[in-house]
């Protein structure tokens, strides 16, 4: 997991949410800097799957 958040070419100031009912397990097994950077989300995945649904419908919106 450190690997993959090192190579996401995320930024230092980047938030981490650690998702999923395992999720939260995996935070003491990251490295000191990337722990700091852990958040909670936002929501759930029908309020992510709804967020991007009305993303895709403005962005058809506007290409009209």
């Amino acid at each position: 997991l450190n690997t993959c958040i090192r190579i996401s070419g995320s930024g230092p100031d980047t938030a981490i949410c650690l998702s999923g009912g395992v999720g939260p397990q995996y935070q003491p097994y990251l490295e000191p800097a990337y722990q700091d950077r852990v958040r909670p989300p936002h929501g759930n995945a029908l309020d992510g799957a709804l967020f991007l649904a009305d993303q895709k419908t403005s962005d058809m919106k506007g290409a009209s």
